[in-house]
């Protein structure tokens, strides 16, 4: 059964879906979590436990802020230079 949970931002959809195969790989991916509402280019998070998938989620989500914020660093600061020559 799915459960959502929410941390005051979006909420996080969280379901277990054990996998097929040997137990010590499957089990990296029993828990899903996703935010709520999901879409195509959302992230997804995976975990042997339900904690552990919410935690790679926000990892990945963090991880994206960081990149976005990075690109829209040096896009502005390349900008920059270019004026100045």
């Amino acid at each position: 059964m799915p459960i959502i949970h929410n941390f005051g931002l979006t909420p996080i959809h969280t379901s277990y879906d054990p996998k097929p195969g040997p137990l010590h790989l499957a089990q990296r991916f029993d828990w899903e979590a996703t935010f709520d509402p999901y879409d195509e280019c959302g992230l997804l998070g995976y975990g042997p436990t339900e904690r552990d998938a919410i935690i790679d989620l926000l990892d990945q989500y963090h991880e994206r802020q960081e990149e976005e914020c990075y690109l829209q660093t040096n896009s502005t600061s390349g900008t920059n230079q270019d004026r100045a020559a």
